[in-house]
């Protein structure tokens, strides 16, 4: 055998010096360790859908807020009118508002000043914009297209509401040119509350319905079979929603969407149980006494359709946003 050819750079001139166990480490292809790239990983995000991604305090916040607005003040003639306090909506309407707005405010000390003013600016401009409709609807009188008109008229304040109860930083002025660009993560999170704004807007229009058909027919007394296909449907929406299309899994990582997708949920049981009470009484007692048609079968009709609005809506933005991501709707 041949003897070896000793290694001049050696310390013993015996060989190569043994082998750096660094240097039996697979290559990673840059020249860098893979310990050294593994420190340079970015950190993974913890929020998704929000640039200034909100801490869990916020949670609680953003559900207060958003509950005021798609709830009672939503719902204010409603509310009105089970409380027979018709005539006084607009009175209603600006209590309501000054609640939510002190809400914003005692909330909005944790948040940077920018922020806290552009809050602010949507709440106060949503609210003014809904106090003057409040007040020129008398002005349109009593038909049929001055009440549609009306309704689609409280779209914009009561979404400007939305905004700044959800995704106030959605309009940002651009570093680079100092335009003003759509947010497109704060865009996110106003896009999930779009179906429970829907379900809103429906019920508007349920009650103008209510007070043009149902209660004009005869005997004035809603149909049970609604109540009984209400009761019905709100359930299979709810599991297909859940379940099949996983919306309230995603949602649970953001605060904000967590907030959103709870008061989702709490519509949906709250239509589905007013319509199961509706049943507990035959129709006649209905139709004998018509304080039980204002208490009872008024709240939950409104509700009803308020939960299965709400439900078709979120169906319908889960299947656009599979195939925005190009995700394959999964097959059954």
């Amino acid at each position: 055998m041949t003897p070896e050819r000793s290694d001049p750079s050696s310390p013993t001139g015996l060989g190569s010096a043994a082998p750096d166990p660094a240097d039996e480490r697979p290559a990673t292809g840059t020249g860098e360790r893979p310990d050294a790239v593994a420190d340079e990983r970015p950190a993974p995000e913890a929020e998704q859908g929000s640039v200034t991604a909100p801490a869990d305090g916020r949670y609680l916040t953003t559900f207060l807020l958003f509950f005021m607005i798609m709830v009672p003040l939503g719902c204010s003639d409603d509310i009105a009118r089970i409380l027979h306090l018709t005539g006084l909506e607009t009175r209603l309407d600006g209590v309501l508002l000054s609640i939510a707005n002190a809400v914003l405010l005692a909330t909005g000390r944790r948040d940077c000043s920018e922020r806290r003013r552009r809050k602010l600016t949507w709440s106060i401009s949503g609210s003014v914009i809904l106090l003057l409709i409040d007040i020129g609807y008398p002005l349109l009188g009593e038909s049929l297209v001055a009440e549609f008109v009306v309704q689609l008229a409280y779209v914009l304040p009561m979404l400007m509401l939305v905004v700044a109860a959800v995704s106030p930083d959605i309009l940002a002025v651009d570093p680079r040119d100092h335009r003003l660009r759509i947010d497109h993560a704060n865009l996110a999170d106003l896009k999930h509350c779009i179906p429970l704004f829907v379900g809103l807007v429906a019920e508007w229009f349920a009650e103008i319905y209510w007070r043009h058909v149902v209660v004009a027919e005869p005997g004035g007394v809603a149909d049970h079979e609604f109540y009984f296909q209400i009761g019905e449907t709100i359930p299979l929406l709810l599991v297909a929603v859940g379940i099949e299309a996983g919306v309230f899994a995603r949602s649970a990582v953001n605060p904000i969407r967590r907030a959103v997708t709870q008061l989702t949920v709490g519509i949906l049981s709250l239509g589905e149980l007013a319509a199961l009470f509706v049943l507990l009484l035959p129709p006649e007692r209905y139709e004998k006494d018509h304080r039980l048609v204002d208490a009872l079968q008024y709240p939950a009709f409104m509700l009803g359709i308020y939960a299965a609005v709400t439900a078709v809506s979120l169906l319908v933005a889960n299947v656009m946003s599979r195939r925005e991501d190009g995700a394959p709707t999964p097959a059954r």
